[in-house]
């Protein structure tokens, strides 16, 4: 059993007046939850504890309309196909042009293999790429900041990055 665990259930004891396996059950159960909770927590994250917030499909028909007018916007980085069997894609190394994703209201789909992903970051789902004030950035786990493109957090840099 870990100190951790140990500890918490010592504390949740004195607090409670449980017996220790009980305390130790609830502390367990707890935890379990909280790392349930973080697996299914709607993040990209893009390293050095900065997270964007994703829209997960099934999309509203605005959403959809947003994804493709995205794709087909040029001057960003598309969606692509994350098959690297898919015929879709040009060239013959790794580095070979992908097949551009269209969204339906079910996720992303290939046009080129049976590919799919029922995610996008929320900003470009919800239209904040348009004027590009819509994105949302988390540091460290702290609470959301919103910004232009290209802004950074007072967090992220207080963090030494």
């Amino acid at each position: 059993m870990s100190n951790a665990i140990s500890r918490a259930a010592r504390k949740r004891m004195t607090r409670t007046g449980e017996p220790f396996s009980v305390a130790r059950r609830a502390v367990i159960e707890e935890r379990d939850r909280e790392r349930a909770a973080a697996a299914q927590r709607p993040v990209f994250a893009m390293g050095d504890g900065v997270e964007l917030p994703v829209a997960r499909a099934p999309w509203t028909a605005g959403q959809v309309s947003s994804l493709n007018d995205f794709q087909a916007a040029g001057g960003f980085h598309p969606y692509t196909c994350g098959n690297d069997d898919c015929p879709g894609t040009a060239g013959d190394d790794e580095d070979g042009e992908r097949a551009s994703l269209v969204a339906r209201e079910d996720g992303w789909h290939c046009p080129a293999c049976d590919y799919t992903q029922d995610w996008a970051l929320a900003f470009i789902a919800d239209g904040g790429w348009r004027d590009w004030t819509g994105i949302e950035v988390r540091v460290n786990g702290g609470e959301p900041v919103r910004g232009p493109v290209g802004f950074i957090p007072d967090e992220f840099l207080r963090a030494g990055h």
